[in-house]
């Protein structure tokens, strides 16, 4: 057939693979498009294939599913599609390129980069452990890349040591900076015998000799200092966890508890939380829904007999849950979520605004700007919004330089990706933009936003466009947006000269000039 195709059949037109054609291009900005040449790459449109996989979460399978099989042989009918089988080896061939590829980047610049880990216990009993590493590229953009997730014996010094030191074997890391842990009495020993092993292999593999190579996670002292204030609350929010369980322990259960709020006329659209004890804010989330959901647990505990035996006694250990809760155990965990989402501030005049310090002072304003003139430059946080109001309300000449083609930073999602992502191309084009598409996130809506200008979300969760939006509105109300110059890369900012009122100014070389 091959060979009637080729020299026979005057009515097939054969196609050359190497051949390059027109196509249209993505610009830098993201809008509109340029003309270019391509050519097929039956390798390389499977890579893509294995990065979309990725980056969209997709499942192995989705590369069978019959719409997407004619999607592609009507946009490429050159290209092969695989199978589920043959993509699961293109993903692991892509992970072994990428892990050659940051392990040179590791031996050839010598990079020293922070370490943070974690353990935990899976519902099945099982004892994992990641290690993930923090270092800073040649652009001077903050990379993050997870090195290991593997199962461990327990959650010992011993077990945790061993597994730091093959993540730094393995991948050839000897300069450490800071590695980051929770308070655990078995991380001390951990980062301890670490610390004596990064001496003995290289002079400076630890700063100090590693007096500071020990850093305790944030978070997890935040976590116990509201917990420890919690003891007191112990019993309510317990009842109201265990009430919460009840509802989300079965469909019927869930069924049961929607028509109770239906038949109690509750306006929210959102359902019971159930928190998670190493999270304190999920703590709050659940309290938060609870009280709303009030009156359906209340009409549950006079309709549902099933719903009253559940707290008469634990299968397990046949002792009486605690629970149901009652008018007084209900007023107080309205006064408990109450003092959850006042924040610090009470007012317009405070000088923090929902848990955000205000720049409200001059100096402390101008100096605000000048730390966070990388994150401005990239855009990776809203602040700069606020400081550019709060400058202007004090009748200060601002400009401000925006990177992007909008204001939102991080919220802003585009689909394009670093080309190189290790940052081993010095020319490379870097991608300002690491969220999903599909992000939520679950910080109450109350510290999302300011006393004079609230943050109003139409459902319990809020999603990455309703922050844009937001972010949008405010520059656009407080006139903020009229003094952005937008697609405008800061290169450096330095001081004009040296007197007491010093001029800074800030170079742009997309702009050609500095203001």
């Amino acid at each position: 057939m091959n060979k009637h195709i080729e020299k026979w059949c005057k009515k097939y037109q054969p196609v050359d693979p190497t051949q390059k054609v027109l196509v249209k291009q993505p610009t830098m900005s993201g809008f509109g498009s340029t003309l270019g040449v391509s050519k097929f790459d039956q390798l390389r449109c499977r890579r893509v294939l294995a990065e979309m996989l990725i980056l969209d979460e997709l499942p192995f399978k989705f590369v069978e599913n019959r719409g997407f099989q004619r999607f592609c042989f009507e946009l490429c009918p050159l290209f092969d599609l695989p199978s589920r089988r043959t993509i699961v080896r293109d993903l692991y061939q892509l992970y072994i390129d990428e892990k050659i590829k940051l392990k040179e980047y590791f031996n050839r610049s010598k990079v020293r980069v922070c370490l943070t880990t974690d353990t935990w216990i899976s519902i099945q009993n099982i004892n994992y452990m990641v290690v993930t590493a923090h270092f800073i590229d040649y652009d001077w953009q903050l990379q993050k890349r997870i090195l290991s997730f593997s199962q461990i014996v327990d959650h010992k010094g011993d077990s945790i040591r061993k597994c730091i030191e093959n993540v730094l074997l393995e991948w050839g890391i000897d300069k450490v900076f800071t590695i980051t842990v929770d308070n655990a009495t078995a991380n001390a020993t951990a980062i301890g015998y670490v610390i004596r092993k990064l001496n003995s292999w290289q002079d400076d593999g630890a700063v100090l000799g590693g007096k500071y190579l020990h850093v305790r996670c944030c978070a997890h002292i935040l976590n116990l200092i509201v917990s420890d204030g919690l003891k007191d609350l112990h019993d309510l929010i317990v009842a109201i966890r265990n009430a919460v369980k009840y509802v989300k322990s079965s469909l019927s259960r869930l069924d049961r508890f929607k028509k109770a709020v239906a038949h109690e006329k509750i306006g929210t659209k959102g359902l019971v939380v159930l928190d998670v004890p190493t999270r304190w804010n999920s703590t709050y989330l659940m309290l938060e829904s609870a009280v709303k959901l009030r009156k359906a647990f209340e009409r549950m505990g006079e309709e549902d007999l099933h719903y009253v035996n559940y707290f008469r006694d634990d299968d397990q250990s046949e002792q009486k849950r605690i629970g149901p809760l009652n008018c007084d155990d209900w007023d107080n965990a309205k006064e408990t979520d109450d003092m959850f989402s006042l924040g610090v501030g009470s007012g317009p005049s405070d000088d923090i605004e929902s848990g955000r310090l205000k720049a409200t002072d001059k100096e402390d304003s101008l100096w605000g700007m000048k730390q966070q003139e990388e994150d401005v430059n990239k855009g990776k946080r809203a602040a700069y919004l606020v400081a550019a109001r709060e400058l202007h309300r004090e009748g200060h000449a601002v400009v401000v330089f925006e990177r992007e083609y909008q204001v939102g930073g991080t919220w802003v999602y585009t689909k394009e990706v670093d080309s190189d992502p290790p940052g081993l191309d010095p020319s490379r084009v870097s991608v300002y933009c690491s969220l999903y598409s599909s992000l939520w996130t679950n910080l109450p809506r109350q510290i999302m936003g300011f006393l004079d200008y609230p943050f109003l979300s139409c459902s319990d969760e809020t999603d990455r466009e309703e922050v844009l939006m937001y972010l949008k509105e405010f520059a656009r109300v407080f006139g903020v947006e009229e003094i952005v110059m937008f697609e405008v890369e800061v290169a450096k900012v330095c001081s004009q000269d040296r007197s007491p009122l010093e001029t800074w100014v800030g170079c742009s070389p997309s702009w050609g000039g500095s203001r």
